[in-house]
């Protein structure tokens, strides 16, 4: 399907579509990117019958799923994570010529529900089953298969752009969910015990149970896509063990059992 887009002021309709519009503000006649009605994600752009070369800016580079940039909504540490989530390795032409000359940009998740939940299905490499094809001059709606998906997945021309970014993101969110259903004398015991071993496996545990709160909304949709071949394969069926694997192994998610002391020490 050919995508149509108002006419920039002052040019004719019949040439519109051969005009760039600008690319770091939408004066009125670009459209919003489409994005998947599950996750919120943007629909990828149709990757090219050729391998993208990975050191040359002239001839590809990475387009943010999340953009553009100077949104104020993309400069909250949970806007950062956002944009930090997706990146797309692109041909230049397709990227700066043609998506940018129709497309403004993909409406942005508000809530930090509704980020966190996009964030999830784009670290487990979540791809629509539609993307933007910009090869030529006029961008157009095809279906993408499961071949066009793999080579995603396995080229790394879809990737997160600042793991770091991410993960301390979903961290935070997880440090500020409702525990409240675990009994209090074992919330006492990790913020009290000086056995070192013992507050580690406790909070190790704690991270756990907070995982289970936070993806217990997104479960459905997260099984359904695993089961449906949207997901980048060999990702467990779990979302909760997902979200607590994206922050690390056991080692790598220490300074978060010691960040969750503290937040429960304040909370007694």
């Amino acid at each position: 399907m050919s995508v149509q887009r108002k006419t920039p002021p002052g040019i004719y309709a019949e040439s519109a579509s051969l005009t760039p519009a600008p690319v770091d503000f939408d004066r009125g006649f670009l459209i919003p990117t489409p994005v998947d009605e599950v996750t919120g994600l943007p629909w990828v752009m149709y990757p090219p019958d050729y391998p993208l070369p990975t050191r040359r800016s002239d001839l590809a580079d990475e387009n943010h799923a999340f953009h553009p940039s100077r949104s104020p909504l993309l400069t909250t540490p949970a806007g950062e994570a956002l944009k930090a989530s997706r990146v797309q390795r692109v041909d230049w032409w397709d990227h700066h010529i043609v998506y940018h000359g129709y497309f403004a940009g993909p409406p942005i998740p508000t809530t930090e529900a509704e980020i966190f939940k996009t964030i999830v299905f784009a670290a487990a490499k979540y791809i629509p089953d539609t993307a933007i094809d910009c090869h030529g001059y006029e961008p157009k709606y095809v279906p993408l298969g499961l071949e066009s998906k793999q080579r995603l997945w396995q080229s790394g021309e879809i990737k997160l752009h600042r793991p770091g970014v991410v993960r301390g993101f979903l961290a935070s969110y997880l440090l500020r969910q409702d525990i409240s259903h675990i009994a209090d004398a074992r919330i006492d015991e990790f913020v009290n015990t000086i056995d070192g071993k013992r507050k580690q496996f406790l909070g190790q545990w704690l991270l756990a149970q907070a995982a289970e709160v936070a993806t217990e909304p997104i479960s459905p949709q997260y099984r359904a896509a695993h089961q449906t071949g949207r997901l980048v394969p060999g990702l467990t069926m779990k979302p909760e063990n997902f979200v607590k694997d994206a922050l690390g192994n056991r080692f790598e998610r220490s300074p978060y059992v010691i960040r969750l002391q503290a937040v429960l020490a304040d909370a007694a």
